[in-house]
């Protein structure tokens, strides 16, 4: 039986020594004020199942800048990214070594409790215009 990676030290504060070259963990990078109104404002945006092959996933999403389609098997443009998200590529740009402009694409996903995303390999068209991934966990314990 294979063993979840394990992540975060007991603490569940600070990194532990085996994460992944090129992994990073930044506990708090927003305050809580912050994240009630991003939370906010991403109970706003226009969710739609997960789409895959003719499946729905246990998940939502949304995408700016450009979106997957999975029936085509193309990379689309999707509508820019909003305002309200922008601030975070300044937070997390130098956190990734990039300048803010070249994180051109958001995808935000609406777990609801319980589910989870399973083993998966992304197309190669997507890392292909990807030079790094930025994961932000709002309302979650870790």
């Amino acid at each position: 039986m294979a063993l979840q990676f394990k992540f975060f030290d007991e603490d569940k504060r600070t990194t532990t020594r085996n994460v992944p070259e090129g992994f990073q963990y930044h506990s708090a990078l927003i305050g809580p004020a912050d994240e009630d109104a991003l939370v906010a404002r991403i109970r706003e945006l226009p969710f739609r199942e997960f789409e895959f092959h003719g499946y729905l996933g246990k998940r939502r999403v949304v995408s700016f800048g450009w979106h997957y389609d999975f029936s085509g098997q193309k990379l689309r443009k999707a509508d820019d990214i909003p305002e309200f998200l922008r601030p975070l590529r300044e937070l997390v740009a130098p956190l990734a070594g990039l300048e803010p402009d070249e994180f051109q694409h958001v995808l935000v996903t609406e777990y609801s409790p319980g589910a989870g995303i399973g083993w998966h390999r992304d197309k190669a068209v997507v890392w292909a215009c990807h030079r790094s991934v930025v994961a932000c966990a709002l309302c979650v314990e870790v």
